[in-house]
């Protein structure tokens, strides 16, 4: 419920632009909306990380779109999620991304930016499916949220 109301807030405010994924089966059936997934797109400033375990070329891309006080601006999916009531089947997450990154590129053609950032709680199946898409884990404090970043080459 938490994810609804926040977008909602930040919607209004406008920090970001949310999307939802309606069951269109319940919809015929019913007349009534059920959202089976959303998510939410926003722009970010965050500072380079510094993290030991970090690549140099990694550290060398990051710094190549950083200004001189080391901010980044990035892409932020956030609050990207399907109701428990709803399988992989039902709406898959490599949909929901795809989604995300056609927006993305939208934006990114009228605006630029290369990067794109991704929260998420650090639960092992949520990380290594977000890792398997192609997004490197760029945590550098356990402040309850995983970072992940993934480039637009």
């Amino acid at each position: 419920m938490c994810h609804a109301i926040c977008s909602t807030a930040y919607e209004k405010r406008d920090k970001c632009r949310s999307y939802l994924y309606f069951d269109e089966h319940f919809l015929r059936e019913t007349g009534k909306l059920k959202i089976l997934g959303y998510f939410s797109i926003a722009m970010k400033t965050m500072k380079v990380p510094i993290i030991d375990t970090m690549s140099n070329t990694l550290r060398k891309k990051l710094g190549n779109i950083s200004d001189r006080e080391q901010n980044l601006v990035a892409f932020l999916i956030g609050q990207l999620g399907r109701d428990t009531r709803y399988t992989q089947e039902d709406l898959a997450g490599k949909k929901m991304l795809e989604d995300c990154y056609g927006l993305i590129n939208s934006a990114r053609d009228i605006v630029g930016g290369r990067l794109i950032l991704l929260e998420c709680k650090p639960i092992d199946k949520l990380c290594n499916y977000y890792e398997s898409e192609g997004f490197i884990d760029i945590t550098e404090y356990a402040d309850g949220l995983k970072q992940y970043i993934r480039f637009f080459d």
